[in-house]
């Protein structure tokens, strides 16, 4: 299994790293100005731009999840669930989902006729009335979790063993969030069908944020160029 990647380097340095450059800034800039002049000022600038363009993420998914929301279906196949997204919670914006690609993700949805409605932070109670709702056929999972268990609060993880004796199927699992680690995901227990198994899309990669962001785009280009095919 590949625990790291060029891209889960990226997302360290890019809200990580430089973001606590901007933090320790008060203390070394003095410092930092005189030894290391231009070079230091750069790296402080894209500090500063990655934080904004983090915070522009954020807002725009927002916002965009909002309108949506007035717009889902009221005869759901799709169940669309965003855990741990408090807009006014200061440190949720250090660990929010909105920042994913939802602007290719709800494309990607047109394309493949899914009608959906959104979940937002859901209790472990809710989350099983999505899974043993029969007339639920997708389930696409924004959040933070391994490949086994999904952080539904701060208090205790929800492993998906819960789900061990499923006795239905449903027809697609996507876990957007980090699947490092060992077990069973979600799909392992709720999708029966190999066919459809091998079809549920369980992104490996152990920093989320880019690597899903990519990958929804990627699975986007895919469904569109199929459809100009199939035309």
């Amino acid at each position: 299994m590949k625990f790291f990647t060029i891209k889960d380097a990226m997302i360290i340095i890019t809200i990580v790293v430089l973001p606590l450059l901007i933090i320790i800034l008060p203390d070394s800039f003095t410092f930092g100005l005189f030894y290391l002049g231009f070079y230091y000022c750069l790296l402080v600038f894209i500090g500063f731009v990655c934080v904004l363009l983090n915070g522009l993420f954020t807002i725009y998914g927002y916002l965009l999840i909002k309108m949506k929301k007035k717009n889902q279906s009221s005869n759901p196949d799709t169940a669309i669930i965003i855990t741990k997204n408090s807009f006014f919670n200061l440190r949720d914006w250090t660990l929010t989902s909105y920042r994913y690609n939802f602007s290719d993700f709800f494309k990607l949805l047109e394309l493949r006729k899914h009608k959906f409605k959104l979940h937002i932070k859901v209790t472990e109670d809710q989350f099983d009335k999505i899974i043993f709702n029969d007339k639920i056929r997708n389930i696409y999972i924004f959040g933070h979790g391994s490949r086994h268990a999904l952080s539904i609060s701060d208090q205790k993880p929800l492993y998906y063993c819960k789900y061990s004796n499923y006795t239905s199927s449903k027809d697609f699992i996507a876990q957007y969030h980090c699947n490092n680690g060992f077990g069973k995901s979600l799909a392992d227990y709720v999708v029966k069908d190999q066919k459809k198994h091998a079809e549920c899309e369980i992104t490996e990669s152990v920093w989320s944020f880019i690597g899903i962001y990519f990958h929804i785009g990627k699975k986007y280009r895919e469904e569109l160029k199929k459809t100009k095919k199939s035309d």
